[in-house]
């Protein structure tokens, strides 16, 4: 879904085509779904900024349990953090 939001950002930004510009923003996708609306990654790369991992709601991080019950070795699991500097950069690559 967000490389969906993504795609739409990029092509309102190089697009003259009324048919694929972003229609006004309610603000609502970003409340309820707890990912980065369209027009906020428009935003970010208007200013050359990456989205964060705080931009997302924790149920969508990889690496947090969903077992309250977990222990701190869990938590702090040698998982590959999906917002490293590394993995945002090879993402701006695309």
């Amino acid at each position: 879904m967000a490389f969906k939001k993504f795609g739409l950002a990029k092509v309102d930004l190089i697009t003259t085509d009324q048919k694929y510009k972003l229609k006004p923003c309610t603000g609502s996708f970003e409340k309820t779904q707890g990912i980065p609306r369209t027009h906020t990654i428009k935003e970010c790369l208007l200013q050359d900024k990456s989205l964060e991992k705080e931009d997302f709601h924790r149920q969508w991080y990889i690496n947090e349990s969903c077992d309250a019950t977990s222990t701190e070795e869990n938590r702090n699991s040698t998982m590959e953090d999906p917002f490293s500097t590394e993995n945002v950069e090879k993402m701006k690559e695309i």
